[in-house]
């Protein structure tokens, strides 16, 4: 059989079926829930986007989901590549 190539973007082929649910999990009290929104509406208007918080505040455990589930929610707009990069914490100068 032939092997298929990777999909560029997140998201499904036209015409597919979505079933996948993201299961939600119990960090909705961290920090950086209030800035949930924002955060995704940054990253849909820029292609880099730097996120600075304290120790704690959900960057690393929270952001990547919330990029993902804004992905899967945008299914109408023109698919883009989403990729994810969290980085050892480091001073931003």
């Amino acid at each position: 059989s032939e092997r298929r190539r990777p999909r560029p973007w997140f998201g499904l082929e036209d015409g597919e079926e979505d079933s996948f649910s993201f299961p939600t999990s119990g960090s909705s009290d961290l920090p950086i829930r209030q800035y949930k929104e924002h955060i995704c509406q940054l990253i849909q208007d820029n292609k880099i986007v730097l996120i600075q918080g304290e120790t704690g505040c959900g960057k690393t455990t929270q952001v990547p989901q919330y990029i993902l589930e804004a992905a899967f929610r945008a299914k109408s707009e023109p698919r883009r590549a989403i990729r994810i990069v969290v980085t050892q914490p480091r001073r931003i100068a």
